[in-house]
C-alpha cells in the first residue's frame, strides 16, 4: 500500500514480495517507517526496489535506492536524530531535518527488529529490517 502510494504520484517505486503477510505489528508506526524509508529513497534516487520476504518466521523488508550511496564511515551517524547527508546540507523546500531514518530506526527497534543502512549494487542505499515473528504467514503474490 505504501508503495503504490508513491507510485500513484509519479515515483517508480516497486514492490516485490507476497500480496499479503500477517505479522503483530502496529500497522501505522510500520507504515510511517517505510513511508519515511520510500521518502528518502526516491529524494536521493531515481528508482525504488521494496522487498518483502518471511523465512524461519523472521521477516525481511529491504528498501534500495540506485542514488549516491552513504559511505560506511556515516552509516552509525546516519540514524541518529538530525543528521543530514552531504547531499542534503542545504535546506529548501525538499529537504528534510534528518529525522527519517532514526524514525524508522526507533519504530523498528521498539517493535523487536533491527534496521541496518547496507551497500546496494552495483550503487545506492539498502535500508534493512528484520523483524522476528512467533508467527508469520505470507500469500503469494496475485
Amino acid at each position: 500500500m505504501v508503495c503504490e502510494e508513491f507510485a500513484d504520484c509519479g515515483h517508480a517505486v516497486h514492490y516485490h514480495g507476497p500480496s499479503r503477510l500477517t505479522l503483530t505489528v502496529k500497522p501505522d508506526e510500520i507504515r510511517r517507517a517505510l513511508a519515511n524509508l520510500i521518502g528518502n529513497a526516491i529524494r536521493f534516487g531515481s528508482e525504488v526496489n521494496v522487498a518483502l520476504s518471511v523465512a524461519d518466521a523472521v521477516t525481511t523488508i529491504e528498501v534500495s535506492d540506485d542514488g549516491p550511496g552513504i559511505p560506511d564511515d556515516k552509516k552509525a551517524a546516519m540514524l541518529e536524530p538530525f543528521v543530514r547527508g552531504d547531499d542534503a546540507r542545504t535546506m529548501n523546500e525538499t529537504s528534510g531535518f534528518g529525522l527519517g531514518l532514526s524514525i524508522a530506526s526507533s519504530i523498528v527497534e521498539a517493535h523487536g527488529g533491527s534496521l541496518s543502512l547496507q551497500d546496494n549494487q552495483p550503487h545506492g542505499l539498502k535500508v534493512v529490517i528484520v523483524l522476528s515473528e512467533r508467527r508469520c504467514q505470507a500469500s503469494a503474490n496475485e
